[in-house]
């Protein structure tokens, strides 16, 4: 996985058709973010990580995936079930909650 920080895109940034790429961006800030993954796996892994309290209200890691917190539910012991017909987060959402924007 490669990130960056900065203000535009890096040189490294849609550079591999073979990649996933994902940003937040707002302007030109320095706070701008670029994402690089080798596949849906690797993004979910460096994801689920974050802590941004949008990300913790908005979302859910169930098993290896990540899902909207209104496709879950929890059950009795606390075991999480995804709804029928659910499809997991877009990345896109995903890197937007883990934002500073």
């Amino acid at each position: 996985m490669h990130y960056s920080q900065q203000s535009s895109a890096p040189k490294w940034f849609q550079s591999d058709e073979s990649k996933i790429y994902e940003s937040a961006t707002m302007g030109s800030s320095p706070f701008n973010e670029w994402y690089e993954f080798d596949d849906r796996k690797d993004a979910i892994i460096a994801l689920a990580a974050g802590n941004n309290q949008s990300f913790v209200d908005d979302f859910e890691v169930v098993g290896d995936e990540i899902y909207n917190t209104e496709d879950v539910e929890w059950g009795e012991f606390g075991d999480p079930t995804v709804d029928d017909g659910a499809e997991p987060a877009s990345l896109s959402s995903i890197v937007s909650a883990q934002s500073r924007f």
